[in-house]
Parts: structure tokens; sequence; C-alpha cells
């Protein structure tokens, strides 16, 4: 009796999948994020439900490595996996990216001042000192303007953070071909 061998996939194979997870892993993420994004006037449980949607953008990916690795023929090398999650992230992230300027400028343009509003209130709350407060309103406003080159740089630096627990996540879920397979 002979153990079938299944073939890797090819890397067009797994980019193609890794770009469908990332439009699927997107779209998830702004249904989670328009959610979360109506509880800005409660930072405690903004902070916490950013943080628990985080949470699950991560075993979503975890997921979606999985079923890599299965349809890799149970197997995927650590820079198979990376790679799939680097596309996944990018693609991820510009939908995500995408979502939140329209959400800010377009869907609900009061989205910042009720931040700012909140912000504010808490600070005072917590007898914050006003040169700190001062400070924060400040770049609470800086976000009201529009510029690319910060929407760019929030864009990159989130694909890095992503990226390096995307690292982690591949390295849990890789799993290496045996160097000498059962061929009986």
């Amino acid at each position: 009796m002979t153990n079938a061998i299944s073939e890797p996939m090819s890397t067009a194979a797994r980019n193609k999948t890794a770009a469908i997870n990332g439009l699927i892993l997107g779209i998830i993420y702004i249904a989670i994020k328009a959610g979360i994004n109506q509880t800005a006037e409660a930072l405690v449980m903004y902070a916490i439900l950013n943080f628990a949607g985080y949470l699950v953008f991560l075993g979503i990916l975890w997921f979606m490595l999985v079923n890599l690795r299965k349809a890799n023929g149970g197997y995927i090398e650590l820079r198979e996996a990376f790679g799939a999650t680097f596309v996944t992230v990018l693609i991820a992230g510009l939908l995500s990216v995408s979502f939140q300027y329209l959400y800010t400028f377009v869907i609900d343009p009061g989205y910042t001042d009720r931040v700012l509003d909140a912000t504010v209130k808490t600070l005072e709350k917590s007898g914050a000192p006003d040169d700190k407060i001062d400070q924060m309103v400040d770049q609470i406003q800086k976000a009201k303007v529009f510029r690319l080159s910060d929407v760019l740089m929030g864009y990159f630096s989130g694909v890095i953070v992503d990226c390096l627990f995307g690292l982690v996540v591949s390295l849990i879920v890789k799993k290496s071909r045996p160097v000498f397979e059962n061929l009986s």
C-alpha cells in the first residue's frame, strides 16, 4: 500500500487564498468596528471592545491559516504561513482603514467630536492636569483633519503591528513536512 504524498500549494494559489481571506477578514473587522464605534462615548467600554475585536481578528487569522495548512496537505512552512498572513493583513488593513475614513468623515462626521467630549469628561473626572487635557484635545483635533500622509502612516504602522502578531500566529500554525516521509 502506498502513501500518497500531496503536493504543496503553489505560491499563486496560496496568495489567491490569502487575498480572499483578507477580503473576508476585512469585512468581518468592518462589522466589528462599526459596532465598536457606537460606544465611542464610553471610553472604557470602547477600549475593551477594541481589544476584544482585535482578539477576534487574530482568532479568525489563526482559523484561516489552519485551513490553509489543511489545504496544503497538512503542512505549511513558516515562510508560507507568514507570506499568506502578510497578504491577508495588507488587504484586511486596507479595507479597515478605508472604512474608518468613510465612517469618520462621511457616515458619522460627529464621531470625532463625541470622542473628544468623552475624553475631556473622563480626564476631568480623573483629576488630570489641564496641560494633559489640552494635549489630548490637540491630538484629537488633529484627527479631525484628513491628511493622506496620516492615513498612509496609520495604515502602514497598522500593517507592521498586525504582521508582528501574524508572525506569532504563523509560528504557532506552521508544521514542516518530515524530511523522510514513509514511502511504503
